[in-house]
């Protein structure tokens, strides 16, 4: 019994280190491969850490090659035919002097609530400079005499050109009228230096009150600029019917003479014919 153990654990011995040949290798090489492995992340790595330095070097560049370059400034020339009611466009003066587009109301409408041609062009935008009129350049020039020779252009086509400066330095109501904007920034500053976590619902309703304010100055400016459009209507409207008066009285008197002219030439046929 003895013999035949030994013999049946003989070639039991011998299959179990067959199995243990055959399974050292593959746990062998499975340490290898995860070096490798780990070297391709850490070149991996190193790779994509190299790629983000060049672009953050690139970066600066660009941006000074961007502020290098230089700034595009748009000039169109724009033709309106300007009616018994303007251009339909409010100008107002910059702080330099400059006539520009008014940013809080860049247009009115006609009194049939149409657009006036200004707004009906679709090209001029509110802060667009005026630098030229009917091919003069007006750059020069202060801005009350922009708005006179505004007025005094005839009927007909108006040719404007206007510059618009680029989407970063374009101005807004606060660039074009100094002195309201000044005392705007200083009422929000002091109010919320003066605010308190505590006063939270009292800072509401002066925030409500603040923005009412506004809008009622908005409302305040819309209305003088449009007594002002009615008072220049009404300027334009007695002028007109001057003019007709005047025209009137002259095809009157012409008529009269005319017919003086008539009554004369009769009376001197009359006498050629007696006498003959």
């Amino acid at each position: 019994m003895a013999v035949a153990d030994a013999k049946s654990s003989v070639p039991q011995a011998a299959a179990s280190a067959e199995r243990h040949a055959r399974v050292l290798p593959p746990t062998s090489l499975q340490p290898e491969q995860q070096q490798q492995q780990q070297q391709q992340q850490q070149q991996q790595q190193q790779q994509q850490q190299q790629q983000q330095q060049q672009q953050q070097q690139q970066q600066p560049e660009r941006q000074e090659e961007e502020e290098d370059a230089p700034v595009e400034h748009v000039e169109q020339d724009v033709v309106l035919a300007k009616g018994p009611f303007g251009l339909g466009i409010y100008f107002t003066a910059r702080s330099d002097g400059a006539a520009v587009v008014d940013p809080s109301v860049p247009f009115y409408r006609l009194p049939d609530d149409s657009m006036a041609p200004g707004e009906a062009s679709g090209v001029i935008r509110a802060g667009d400079r005026l630098v030229a009129l009917q091919g003069v350049d007006v750059q020069s020039w202060s801005f009350a005499r922009v708005v006179e020779a505004l007025r005094g252009t005839p009927s007909g086509d108006v040719v404007l050109r206007f510059h618009r400066p680029p989407a970063s330095a374009e101005p807004t109501a606060g660039g074009v009228d100094a002195a309201p904007t000044a005392s705007k920034p200083r009422r929000w500053s002091s109010f919320f230096e003066r605010a308190q976590p505590k006063d939270a619902p009292r800072d509401d309703a002066l925030l409500d009150l603040e923005l009412q304010l506004r809008r009622v100055e908005r409302e305040l400016e819309r209305e003088r600029k449009c007594r002002f459009l009615a008072e220049r209507k009404n300027v334009l409207y007695r002028n007109a019917l001057r003019a007709l008066g005047d025209e009137n009285a002259q095809l009157r008197y012409r008529s009269l003479r005319d017919e003086q002219r008539r009554a004369e030439l009769q009376r001197e046929r009359d006498a050629l014919q007696l006498s003959i």
